[in-house]
């Protein structure tokens, strides 16, 4: 099997999801697509970018 570079991915969420996750030890993303999901690989590294504080409020996470 050929080595594939590592691969860097951003997941957008609210940051109360983010932090959700991460006290799961789970990324939530994708919305229940799991084809995207199917791209990433052991060693791979997960970035979190929260825009709103909270999933369908306004008040911005910055």
């Amino acid at each position: 099997m050929k080595d594939r570079a590592t691969q860097f991915w951003v997941i957008v969420a609210s940051k109360d999801h983010v932090k959700s996750a991460v006290d799961q030890s789970i990324a939530q993303t994708c919305h229940g697509k799991s084809t995207p999901l199917k791209r990433m690989h052991k060693g791979d590294f997960v970035m979190f970018y929260s825009g709103k504080q909270t999933l369908g409020k306004t008040e911005k996470c910055q």
